[in-house]
């Protein structure tokens, strides 16, 4: 360092970083401020739902939608992050990021096939065991199947835009969708509004957003290209070693609602899923994440650029994850009284539910992060030891209540995001390796 005074060093160190800033900060920040808008609109629609449903309805919807998002997982089993790390090399080739698009549809449907009757009927199950009447619950089966595959279709079809930087054709989807899904459920709870009602207004926009995107990739990729066996051979690859960590996300996902129907009541179930609506405060950073900064990570192959990349990304999530926190904190009353009289005793479970909220974005962070690389870590391992934890915690906690539930959850998804942050640190000391094992030929 001999001829550099310490802050002239600092400044040398400091320029690549304040260069990226000011080339990225405009852009990230105002992605970020529109998804606010739209994450905005949506928890108005979701507050309106929250405060017009009784606590036995709300209980329903909560699982009803629980059950999707865990079909979704199976379903998923790593085709969409397969998707995102295979087009990441081709996505400059419009017939080549076809066939990744058609050949990702073609192995999906029959992993929809397979996860769909375990879930159906645990489903089944859960609202028999909440109240639900054999009507309703028909009809709900039938909506989650819907909603399941429209959103397994559109977790395809979206990488398309999204690797080639198509963020404001995006936000322009999300918004409107998001906005229609408002006007419909505020007409609804006007006139007649229960769980039925709701799911139905989700997935018809969810079905109208999937369409709008798929009619962009007609028109900039090459939909009419046919499945390449390379690319479904490498996708099964990567969904048989990520089937069980899919399992267990999908058994995550389910767990604190299975733990409260079993053990607890209605009453805690639709607690849960009124109090969950928090999470809506760290979409808007997931949204940004898989628009812009998940593209760019899979997409770079600067060996010297990786590493301070993914620690650039995880600290900003970790600080923007801390701000719900401590509003839960400082001031719970504005929350609480959004979501009606119902909910206004539940002081302590809403800071729990804040900082499980925190712990599961940063857990989804780190797998994100992974998964766009297509960095899997082997399930014969993680599953084990997830499950390890989780029986142990709650032999240890207690499962009959909503705060035992909750701190089940945070220190469960705590040690998942250790435990991805240092599967991370492997795999791209690997990559490192392999980098400078090329250049040196």
């Amino acid at each position: 360092m001999s001829g550099f005074s310490g802050a002239e060093f600092m400044r040398l160190q400091l320029h690549p970083l304040m260069a990226r800033i000011r080339r990225w900060g405009p852009a990230l920040t105002k992605f970020l401020f529109v998804q606010i808008l739209v994450q905005a609109v949506g928890a108005l629609a979701g507050i309106i739902i929250v405060r017009t449903l009784d606590r036995q309805d709300y209980a329903l919807y909560t699982i009803s939608n629980s059950t999707t998002s865990g079909l979704f997982w199976l379903a998923n089993s790593g085709i969409t992050y397969a998707v995102s790390g295979i087009g990441g090399r081709v996505w400059q080739d419009r017939d080549r990021l076809g066939q990744v698009l058609k050949t990702a549809l073609k192995v999906s449907r029959g992993m929809l096939f397979l996860a769909s009757i375990p879930m159906l009927l645990l489903l089944v199950w859960l609202l028999h065991s909440n109240g639900g009447s054999a009507p309703v619950i028909a009809v709900i089966v039938l909506i989650v199947m819907v909603g399941a595959f429209t959103q397994l279709l559109s977790g395809i079809y979206v990488i398309a835009p999204r690797l080639v930087g198509e963020f404001r054709f995006l936000q322009k989807i999300d918004f409107v969708a998001a906005a229609s899904r408002l006007l419909l459920v505020a007409a609804a709870s006007a006139i007649f509004l229960d769980t039925v009602v709701a799911m139905v207004i989700a997935v018809a926009v969810a079905f109208a957003q999937w369409y709008v995107i798929r009619r962009w990739c007609s028109r900039n990729v090459n939909l009419a290209a046919p499945p390449d066996a390379a690319i479904a051979a490498e996708m099964r690859t990567i969904a048989i070693r990520q089937w069980p960590n899919e399992l267990y996300f999908a058994f995550q996902g389910q767990i604190s609602v299975f733990l409260l129907s079993l053990f607890g009541t209605t009453e805690s179930v639709a607690d849960l899923g009124a109090l969950s609506r928090i999470g809506l405060l760290f979409a808007a950073m997931t949204a940004t994440m898989q628009g812009i900064v998940l593209p760019g990570f899979a997409r770079c192959q600067d060996a010297g650029r990786l590493p301070r990349l993914y620690a650039q990304v995880l600290a900003g999530n970790i600080a923007f994850a801390s701000l719900p926190v401590v509003a839960a904190i400082v001031a719970p009353g504005p929350f609480l009284w959004l979501l009606g009289p119902k909910y206004s005793h539940l002081s302590l479970a809403l800071l729990l539910i804040a900082i499980n909220a925190a712990a599961g974005t940063l857990n989804g962070v780190a797998v994100a992060l992974n998964a766009a690389r297509a960095w899997v870590i082997p399930g014969w391992f993680l599953v084990p030891a997830r499950l390890a934890t989780q029986l142990g915690l709650m032999a240890a906690i207690g499962v009959s209540t909503l705060p035992q539930v909750l701190w089940i959850s945070i220190l469960a998804e705590t040690s998942s995001a250790v435990l991805n942050i240092v599967a991370a640190a492997i795999f791209m000391r690997r990559f490192l390796r392999s980098r400078r094992a090329v250049m040196s030929i």
